[in-house]
């Protein structure tokens, strides 16, 4: 396979994966698009919801505009920007859901409760920006 290849399919990895359950704990589970969408009042990002929760969506958009980019034969979309934006979109659900629940939970409960969709986008994520 070519890098342009693997591009796609990771790219498509990272949008399929946010509907998949990013936090998980027994019969608890909540997709990206829940988190961001589903339900008004979650704790543990950005406090009680609101807009902050929308800075969620950089894991999946730019996912889908590397998607379209490599697929319509775009440049704009083949930079190194919009390929790192995965990442810190991730590395902001897992910063914010430990700074609110800090006095609560533990790195390692932390960890216990991200689902396996977040693991799947992280570890797309983390090899995406090196398919350049």
């Amino acid at each position: 396979m070519n890098k342009k290849t693997i591009t796609i399919v990771l790219s498509a990895i990272i949008v399929g994966s946010f509907f998949l359950p990013y936090i998980s704990n027994g019969d608890f589970n909540l997709s990206g698009y829940d988190i961001v969408f589903g339900k008004g009042d979650i704790r543990g990002l950005a406090g009680k919801g609101g807009s902050a929760l929308y800075i969620n969506l950089l894991v999946p958009g730019s996912a889908l505009i590397i998607l379209l980019g490599n697929l319509l034969g775009d440049g704009f979309a083949d930079s190194l920007f919009f390929r790192l934006l995965p990442l810190l979109g991730l590395i902001y659900i897992v910063f914010m859901l430990y700074m609110t629940g800090s006095s609560e939970l533990t790195v390692s409960e932390l960890f216990g409760w991200l689902g396996y969709g977040f693991w799947v986008s992280l570890v797309a994520a983390v090899i995406l920006p090196f398919t350049r």
